[in-house]
């Protein structure tokens, strides 16, 4: 076999199988370190943007849960069924009306 012509593929991997010494594989981390500045800056850039991306799913998540919580204790307080049970529950029918309900700060959970 000419040592300048190209080996296939299916002989290279016949030839590593053969070997019995183990074949290094760098693993991530040293792949990382001794890559390139420029690589090194694109993956910290990366890095910094999934987490800032992170922080705005969770910012956004927790502001809804908030506005739905605020938006059943009005609905609440108004009389009108909340947010939460409006498609589960049919509307409640009190027996006060919901001044009243709002207006007793020992048994009412609505904001004074």
């Amino acid at each position: 076999m000419n040592p300048a012509a190209p080996v296939s593929m299916p002989i290279y991997l016949a030839a590593v199988a053969q070997t019995e010494e183990p074949i290094h594989s760098p693993g991530i981390i040293e792949l990382m370190m001794t890559a390139d500045a420029v690589v090194q800056l694109v993956l910290l850039v990366l890095v910094a943007m999934s987490v800032v991306c992170w922080v705005i799913i969770f910012n956004k998540f927790n502001l809804i849960r908030h506005a739905t919580a605020n938006t059943d204790t009005f609905l609440d307080c108004s009389g009108r069924v909340s947010v939460s049970t409006r498609c589960m529950t049919k509307p409640t029918v009190w027996s006060t009306p919901p001044s009243r309900r709002c207006s007793r700060p020992a048994t009412s959970s609505c904001p004074s």
